[in-house]
């Protein structure tokens, strides 16, 4: 046996030490909205809410990243790419001979190198789908065996 004192049943005369994670004493415990006891929550962690702007929630950083600004950030970006690919065909316009199997054809270099690199993205793209595809399959046939082994184990209990 320790010599440490449970906090559940210390009486309320006796000095305690607050612990971090749990509410101090005289302060009232808000309910969580996704089930989790408050003394196990990140206390940096925001509730999910549906609510407006910043100004609503003082706790809340205003210059916090959002979609909005993420979509911003994305569109900066391809425009940048954009005028590089612009840049790289206007350079690249000498002809060149490919052949494929029984394929031939004369094409701008730039051309080429750009149809090489979208069968690329489209070919990462495709087996990316894939792998998305098994991981779903396999998570819901777990979350199936999870559930006919409660429900098993729920007629066990009867």
């Amino acid at each position: 046996m320790s010599n440490e004192q449970d906090p559940t049943t210390a009486s309320t005369d006796a000095p305690t030490q607050h612990e971090p994670g749990t509410p101090e004493a005289g302060t009232e415990v808000q309910p969580t909205t996704d089930g989790t006891p408050p003394a196990t929550r990140d206390p940096h962690e925001h509730e999910p809410t549906t609510a407006g702007p910043a100004e609503d929630h003082p706790d809340r950083d205003p210059m916090r990243r959002s979609r909005t600004g993420a979509f911003y950030a994305a569109t900066v970006g391809l425009g940048l790419v954009l005028i590089l690919v612009v840049i790289f065909v206007a350079q690249n316009t000498a002809a060149t001979t490919v052949t494929f199997l029984s394929f031939s054809g004369s094409f701008p270099v730039a051309v080429v190198i750009l149809v090489a690199f979208a069968a690329g993205i489209l070919f990462t793209a495709l087996g990316g789908s894939l792998r998305i595809m098994q991981l779903r399959r396999r998570a819901k046939a777990r979350e199936r065996q999870r559930k006919k082994a409660a429900k098993a184990e729920a007629k066990a209990a009867r």
